[in-house]
């Protein structure tokens, strides 16, 4: 954190100075709330590419938790999940859903 707050005085404008220390402040408190995590001697790289590896999968749970609980009623701002052309998961609005979900053909 002292570093990047020296290095912003240096690369920012003094009009985006305020911004910017903000911004510091308020990742170096998010920082210091994160729980301390036990390691266990696993290490910390996915074994097979399309894996994840222990902390990243940590993250998404403890994501997917932060989210069901500020989205209650699970509408994700209108977000609908479809598949990737490379099978990922993607969420898009609905002006763009029917591009990569063009939906059941109509039947004569």
């Amino acid at each position: 954190m002292p570093v990047a707050a020296a290095v912003s005085e240096l690369a920012f404008p003094e009009a985006k100075d305020r911004k910017v220390e903000s911004d510091l402040s308020i990742m170096g408190s998010l920082l210091q709330s994160l729980p301390e995590v036990e390691r266990d001697g696993e290490p910390d790289i996915a074994p097979v590419v399309g894996q994840l590896a222990p902390a990243e999968g940590q993250a998404l749970r403890a994501f997917r938790v932060f989210l069901f609980e500020r989205d209650r009623a699970r509408a994700f701002g209108g977000l609908g999940r479809v598949q990737g052309p490379s099978g990922e998961v993607l969420w898009v609005c609905p002006d763009h859903h029917s591009e990569y979900d063009p939906g059941l053909p109509e039947m004569p």
